[in-house]
This record gives structure tokens, C-alpha cells and sequence, in this order.
């Protein structure tokens, strides 16, 4: 409705944390905000007043086939919060080709047969994301641990879960993000079926290795090795980080990472650093190239219709990361 106001972020985690991040019924991870009484008799946002259901007892609810005293008895004994793991949900993964993106980093692979296993990222040889074949089935799997060592989000066999301990869990479109406070996002993962899933932003712990994602980087805090727009393909294993290392086939690889960080202070310092170098850099290399386009007397700016018309065939750029 044009004349509704949008809900307060506020008020939505306010219901997140209540509801345990899903479904109340069932606790589907995937859900929708719901007004247990309708909108258009209450005309107001309270967090109270609202709930969370997946899209099939949402629709239940609005045709009013799942009765709303139901919906309230559910609301005040959410499924998750008594469970204490969110209800599974399933994603749809096919085909024989896969890509993992850490940040900007990618590690891709092609022609995955019956049997194979391609582990993109693996920490002390245990995987942290793989994608198997197993008998024209595609399973993603993924496991994501706290700073104690507690798994607290997991992919198994193509069913996601997750703890509903944590301070905030916000789904939207096919991005998932797990806040450990206000402004502290501790994973960002978007899910792209049927062949991708990216880690856009993170904090990640295992066996003492912590690891940083960005936007634009990997850094491992045990060794401050810093990585950016780096690209493995056809390596049965990407990046893996720590002992043993995997045999055959590994992309880029840290080994001998000490444990634990020995400077975590100087360790963020270095990382921030870091980051303004690199994108400083960029942001250079960037402004070089402009000019050079400008001494060109015979360059003249195209809009990007122009450009695409002027083209016989499309253009790929790809960024290599040095190691």
C-alpha cells in the first residue's frame, strides 16, 4: 500500500531475535514478516504484533486456511527457540561446474564426476565449503565455527541450519547475514544456484586459524598473509590454509600458520593498513589509465550503448592475484 510505512529495522530484528529466525510453525530459515492482526484493522507497527512465517503459512494465514489463534499459540513458543537450530532448508545445486568467491577471490572447478568431491576451501585439511557428486546429486556443503569452536552455521548435504543462539540471522533475497552485534557482521554468504556461493564478508575460526573476508580480501590473521582478486581454477583444492596440506591438485596454499594468533592487535592493524595501500593502489592505477585514455587524440568517450554497438564480440576482464 502507497499510504503503509515501511517497518523500522529495529522493530524487524526485534522480531528476528523473538522468533529464532524463522518460521514460527516450522522454522523454515526462509521466512516473511507477518502481522498477526491484519494491517488494515491495526494501522501500526508494533514488534509485539508481528511475526514471522514461511511463504506457505503465510499464504495459510492470509487465505485464511491456517487460523490466526494457531499462528498466535506458535508465536508465543516459537519452533526454533525450542529446537535451538533453525528448521532446514534446501538448496538447489546441479550441473558439473562450481565456483566459490572469498571476497573477490574465486576458486572454481569444471567436469566434477560421480564420486568426486572439489573442496574450494579447506582449513588443516578439514573443508570449510565443498561440493560432491554423489550419483548425479550435487551436495554444498558448508560448516562456519565461533571463536569457541562451536559450529554455529552448517550446510549438510544441501540442508542449511543454522544456531538460533546468535545475537542476529537476517535472510534477504539470497543473501544471509549472521550479526554478532549492531554493525558487526560476522558472515555474509550469498547462495547463487545451481553452481556458486560466495563469502562475501566474514569472520572465520578453526583449530586456532582466525581469517578475515572483505569485499575485496583474504588475510589470515596467524601469518598476516594478504590476498586480493586472486583466481585458482581446476584445482581439486583452492585455498587451503594450515596442516596437513591436501595432496595433489591445491591452489594456493598457507602451511606452518601459527597457533594462536600471536599478535591480534598488530595483526587488525597490519590488516587496515593494508586494505588503504591496496585500494589506494587501485584507485591510482585507475586515475594512470583515465589519463592515458585523455592523451589519446583519437580516444572519444562512448556511452555504453556505443560501446556494446561498436563491439563485434563481448569483452571479459579478469583481475590475477600475485602470490
Amino acid at each position: 500500500m502507497a499510504d503503509r510505512p515501511s517497518i523500522p529495522s529495529g522493530i524487524l530484528r526485534e522480531v528476528r531475535q523473538r522468533c529464532g529466525f524463522g518460521c514460527v510453525i516450522c522454522g523454515c530459515p526462509v521466512y516473511e514478516y507477518d502481522h498477526i492482526v491484519e494491517w488494515s484493522k491495526t494501522k501500526h507497527h508494533k514488534a509485539e504484533e508481528l511475526t514471522l512465517l514461511c511463504s506457505q503459512h503465510h499464504a495459510e494465514k492470509t487465505k485464511k486456511i491456517l487460523p490466526v489463534q494457531m499462528v498466535k499459540e506458535a508465536n508465543a513458543n516459537p519452533y526454533n527457540i525450542s529446537e535451538g537450530v533453525s528448521g532446514p532448508q534446501t538448496l538447489y545445486y546441479s550441473g558439473s561446474s562450481f565456483k566459490l568467491k572469498l571476497g573477490d577471490s574465486v576458486s572454481t572447478y569444471t567436469g566434477l564426476q560421480d564420486g568426486q568431491t572439489f573442496f574450494p576451501f579447506v582449513i588443516d585439511g578439514k573443508p570449510i565449503v565443498s561440493f560432491t557428486n554423489d550419483g548425479g546429486n550435487i551436495f554444498l556443503n558448508v560448516e562456519i565455527r565461533d571463536e569457541d569452536g562451536q559450529v554455529i552455521f552448517q550446510v549438510e548435504k544441501s540442508e542449511l541450519t543454522y544456531c538460533t543462539g546468535l545475537w542476529d540471522v537476517e535472510w534477504v533475497g539470497q543473501v544471509l547475514t549472521i550479526r554478532e552485534k549492531l554493525r558487526k557482521i560476522l558472515l555474509e554468504i550469498e547462495f547463487n544456484p545451481p553452481n556458486q556461493v560466495s563469502i562475501n564478508r566474514g569472520s572465520l575460526h578453526f583449530n586456532g586459524v582466525e581469517i578475515e573476508i572483505g569485499k575485496d580480501y583474504i588475510y589470515c590473521l596467524n601469518n598476516q598473509c594478504f590476498l586480493g582478486s586472486c583466481q585458482v581454477h581446476g584445482a581439486g583444492y583452492g585455498f587451503a590454509i594450515g596442516d596437513p596440506v591436501p595432496k595433489g591438485g591445491s591452489g594456493i596454499v598457507f602451511s606452518g600458520v601459527p597457533r594462536p594468533v600471536p599478535d591480534r592487535e598488530g595483526a587488525k592493524q597490519h590488516l587496515r593498513r593494508t586494505i588503504k595501500e591496496n585500494r589506494d593502489q587501485q584507485a591510482e592505477r585507475r586515475e594512470r589509465e583515465r589519463q592515458e585514455r585523455l592523451k589519446d587524440k583519437d580516444y572519444q568517450p562512448q556511452t555504453l550503448l556505443a560501446r556494446l554497438k561498436s563491439s563485434a564480440a563481448p569483452i571479459a576482464y579478469m583481475a590475477m592475484g600475485v602470490i
